[in-house]
């Protein structure tokens, strides 16, 4: 609780939870694929909270050992939360106050199944020492199934009989690019097998480029923003010789997105050119699932459905969500624990204190005599990073030149 009392409250959005078990599936796995989202879940209630005061309850839940705004709140709320039925948007006034702020409350399904999944997928984390971002992947679609949700729908398939890639891809009406993408995570997880039949080995079912021989990475021109990473991309075209997109997003730690577009620009600017395609989809063998995989599904993945179907694991789940409450310091290490493991996987967030990301960002700045906008540096750190060019200035670390979108940061 916020601790002051609400005046007068108004819901601005609540979306309907879904009433189909698949419907609250795809739903519910894509709240909790981070031990980010789990604890903020676990830390909503139906009375409304602001984003300012769910950063305060998160510091505190997690010993202030992560430094994360109190947009990200925010945004777990409005992009994912809020969509889904879990959450509603409202405008509160305080008491002593007379403006309207925008808060967050949980609905009914949120007060029932998300804080309880949360808390059951928080405690599992912790015992597979593995955060569930590994096992879910991201959120980033915007088809009507997202990964998290085509990921153990896959391997729930698999649990019934052995598949091609083409059998994945009509059951799920998913493209084959994406069935592989899965397939690939999977198996590095241990959680899948089968065997690659492609000249070489290779599993891309992309085009493969080659750096034209003789050309500069610093000749590249930019494109729209993203200056900085084309460069990179081009100077690790020229290193690879050889590469496809899916190596060259895995190197380079650029979104995708990036990547797609960097390839394009350098195509048509002459650095890279097409050599060939693979059709990686086609020839791969069965798929079978292993022992690993299938425990997955029975510890985690068809509770979480019994929960959601109402049945006994649900009580189960809530259970530990109790367990969290009357034991504090317990949630405190779980959390601590699990938010750690998922930073290390991120490509977006990284965990390390000020200090240490102060370092980092005067070092990347550092080799630029023409200095880095903030936007430059977003984008190489994959994380904002106001907070540390704002720490160098006052250390005297930095020093910045411009206004406004022309502001560059030099290393002194």
């Amino acid at each position: 609780m916020s601790g002051r009392k609400i005046k007068d409250r108004r819901v601005v959005q609540c979306d309907e939870f879904p009433t189909s078990l698949d419907g609250r599936l795809n739903s519910i796995l894509s709240s909790v694929n981070t031990e980010t989202k789990q604890v903020e879940l676990i830390l909503l209630e139906k009375e409304p909270k602001t984003s300012w005061t769910l950063k305060r309850e998160f510091d505190k839940a997690t010993g202030l050992n992560f430094d994360f705004q109190h947009n990200r709140m925010d945004k777990y709320c409005t992009c994912t939360f809020i969509p889904i039925g879990m959450v509603c948007e409202e405008k509160v006034i305080y008491d002593g106050h007379s403006s309207w702020v925008k808060a967050f409350s949980l609905t009914e399904a949120g007060e029932v199944y998300g804080k309880s999944i949360a808390a059951f997928t928080l405690r599992k984390a912790n015992e597979y020492n593995k955060s569930f971002f590994e096992f879910l992947g991201q959120t980033t679609s915007k088809s009507d199934s997202r990964s998290p949700y085509n990921r153990t729908k896959i391997l729930e398939l698999l649990s019934a009989n052995p598949l091609r890639i083409t059998d994945v891809s009509e059951k799920l009406k998913i493209d084959k690019t994406t069935v592989l993408d899965h397939l690939n995570k999977l198996k590095s997880l241990g959680f899948v097998k089968y065997k690659s039949i492609n000249t070489g080995g290779k599993e891309s079912g992309w085009s493969r480029y080659k750096w034209v021989e003789g050309k500069n990475p610093e000749d590249v021109e930019p494109f729209y923003r993203f200056r900085l990473s084309i460069r990179n991309i081009a100077k690790l075209f020229r290193e690879l010789e050889k590469s496809d997109y899916r190596e060259v997003t895995e190197k380079s730690g650029y979104a995708r997105l990036t990547v797609s577009l960097a390839i394009s620009a350098l195509q048509k600017q002459g650095f890279i050119e097409r050599v060939g395609k693979f059709s990686g989809g086609e020839k791969l063998s069965e798929i079978n699932i292993t022992k690993e995989g299938g425990h997955f599904l029975e510890d985690y993945y068809w509770r979480v459905l019994d929960a959601l179907d109402d049945g006994n694991d649900l009580n189960y789940m809530k259970d530990i969500l109790a367990h969290y409450e009357r034991e504090p310091e317990l949630f405190m290490n779980h959390a601590v624990k699990g938010i750690s493991m998922y930073l290390q996987v991120s490509p977006r967030m990284n965990s390390k204190q000020l200090s240490k990301r102060c370092k980092e960002v005067y070092n990347l700045i550092k080799p630029y005599p023409e200095g880095l906008t903030p936007k430059d540096v977003d984008e190489l750190m994959g994380v904002r990073s106001t907070k540390t060019l704002r720490e160098l200035l006052h250390n005297d670390l930095v020093y910045k030149e411009g206004k406004g979108h022309d502001t560059v940061y030099k290393a002194k």
